[in-house]
């Protein structure tokens, strides 16, 4: 017998498959305003999951972009969008504002205190 599953279906098998739900995981925040990001610089935890929550102040649209974390999210004027990534190896990951190119940060995936230790 022959299993076939279509998009839809493949993503609930991932969902349940996943040890973690969306609402479990930590949250991490990015600003835009005056076209720049707020902090420039995020440091979160390497191998792990996290939701990242890009909060747009200006009244222009953004887009958070990476290419080396494969995301893009277009964020409207004084709105929200939510980004999920994870788990990074340790290390430093740019992204950038699309509409604005010179507008730039990096997410710095850094070993838990406790991991270092070891």
């Amino acid at each position: 017998m022959k299993l076939s599953l279509n998009k839809g279906s493949w993503a609930a098998v991932l969902l349940l498959a996943s040890p973690l739900s969306a609402a479990d995981l930590p949250v991490f925040r990015i600003a835009i305003k005056d076209h720049k990001f707020s902090p420039r610089t995020l440091t979160v935890p390497s191998g792990q999951k996290f939701k990242l929550i890009v909060s747009n102040e200006d009244a222009e649209p953004a887009e958070f972009e990476s290419f080396v974390l494969h995301r893009e999210q277009v964020i409207v004027g004084k709105s929200q969008g939510t980004v999920f990534l994870g788990p990074l190896k340790t290390g430093s990951y740019e992204f950038f504002d699309d509409f604005h190119s010179t507008v730039r940060g990096t997410i710095e995936a850094a070993a838990p205190a406790s991991a270092e230790k070891k």
